[in-house]
C-alpha cells in the first residue's frame, strides 16, 4: 500500500485532530508550571524515550512513546518497545502489543520485543522463541503463584489458551536499507522526503483493523505456522527517510489520515515530548478518533548533517 501526497488547500486543514472549535492545548512546555507538568504525568503516566544511534557516518533519532488504556495504570499497559544497545551488532527496533484476552500478555511481548533487539529475525524462529518461552513459563508461574490458592487451576487452565502479542520491527542492515517484519496489526510506515509517498506494512485498510489479528502465541505448538505469519519487507531509505512504529489503536487513525493527506504525518513527527503525546492521544479519544487502548509509537528519523555540524 501506498499513501500518495496530497497537499491540504489550507493551512486550516493542516491538522486532522483539531478543528476550529477544539480547544488548543497547553503547549508549548513552557506554558505549564512545574506543578501542572508533575499533575499531567502523574495523571496519564505517559512514558518517552529519546536516543541516538550511529550507524557507518550517520546519526538516527529514536523516540519511544507509550501510554495505557484510559483508566489502567502505568502497569497494566499490554504494549511495549525495545531499541537495542549502542553496543549491539545491528541496530533494531521492535513495538508489540499484548491481546487484553489472553493472559499475562504484556509480560510475553516484553520479553519479544526484548529478544528481538537482542537476536534479530533468528529470534522468530521454534528455536529462537525457546528461551523466551522458558522465562515467560517462570514469570508467569510466579504471578500465579501470588494468587490466592482457589484461582491457580482457573489461571492455569487460561494460560494453555495461550498468550498473544502482534509484532512489528525493523533491523538496518545498513544506513540506506532496513528490513521490516510484522505479525499481525502492529505497523510499520516509512517515508523517503517531504514529496514521497508513504509505505506501510502490512497493508491494512481501516476495515482489517479486527478484534483477532495475526499473533504470536507463546505455545510451542502453534509455532509450525509462524513463518507462514510473518510479514517482511527491504525497504531502501534515503538521506530524509522517517520511519514510525505503532501499534493497532493509532495505526488504524494514521491509515484512515493518510488517505486524505500527510498532516497527520507531519504532526506525529512534531510531538516533542511526553506531555505533548498525552494531550494528542487524549484529543483523539475524546473525538472518537480512536478507540479506548493502550497505544504505543516510535518515530526515527535521520539527524541533517547540518544539525549535526552544530
Amino acid at each position: 500500500m501506498r499513501f500518495r501526497c496530497v497537499r491540504p488547500a489550507s493551512d486550516h486543514s493542516a491538522s486532522s485532530v483539531r478543528d476550529d472549535t477544539t480547544p488548543e492545548p497547553n503547549f508549548p512546555v513552557e506554558n505549564y508550571s512545574p506543578g501542572e507538568i508533575q499533575d499531567t504525568v502523574a495523571k496519564e503516566e505517559t512514558s518517552t524515550e529519546e536516543e541516538f544511534r550511529k550507524l557507518g557516518d550517520r546519526v538516527f533519532r529514536v523516540r519511544r512513546f507509550q501510554i495505557q488504556k484510559q483508566g489502567l495504570s502505568k502497569a497494566e499497559c499490554e504494549d511495549k518497545s525495545a531499541l537495542s544497545s549502542c553496543t549491539a551488532s545491528a541496530l533494531r527496533v521492535a513495538v508489540a502489543d499484548g491481546a487484553t484476552e489472553s493472559l499475562f500478555s504484556g509480560i510475553w511481548a516484553d520479553l519479544l520485543v526484548n529478544s528481538y533487539v537482542e537476536k534479530g529475525d533468528e529470534l522468530l524462529t521454534a528455536s529462537g522463541l525457546e528461551s523466551p518461552h522458558q522465562e515467560f513459563v517462570q514469570k508467569s508461574s510466579q504471578q500465579i503463584l501470588q494468587m490466592p490458592d482457589t484461582q491457580h487451576w482457573f489461571m492455569y487452565e487460561k494460560l494453555e489458551r495461550g498468550s498473544h502479542v502482534t509484532f512489528a520491527a525493523v533491523e538496518f542492515f545498513s544506513p540506506e536499507k532496513i528490513q521490516a517484519l510484522a505479525v499481525g496489526d502492529s505497523c510499520i510506515f516509512w517515508r523517503n522526503g517531504e514529496n514521497e509517498e508513504v509505505g506501510m506494512l502490512p497493508e491494512l485498510s481501516p476495515e482489517d483493523f479486527g478484534a483477532f489479528p495475526t499473533s504470536i502465541c507463546h505455545l510451542p505448538r502453534t509455532w509450525q505456522t509462524l513463518n507462514q505469519k510473518i510479514i517482511r519487507k527491504e525497504v531502501h531509505l534515503k538521506d530524509a527517510f522517517q520511519i514510525v512504529l505503532c501499534t493497532d489503536a493509532l495505526a488504524c487513525w494514521l491509515v484512515k489520515e493518510l488517505g486524505n493527506d500527510f498532516a497527520a504525518w507531519e504532526q506525529l513527527f512534531h510531538i516533542p515530548d511526553a506531555i505533548y503525546f498525552t494531550d494528542f492521544i487524549a484529543t483523539l479519544r475524546e473525538r472518537k478518533e480512536i478507540r479506548n487502548d493502550d497505544v504505543t509509537l516510535v518515530l526515527i528519523d535521520a539527524i541533517p548533517l547540518n544539525d549535526r555540524l552544530q
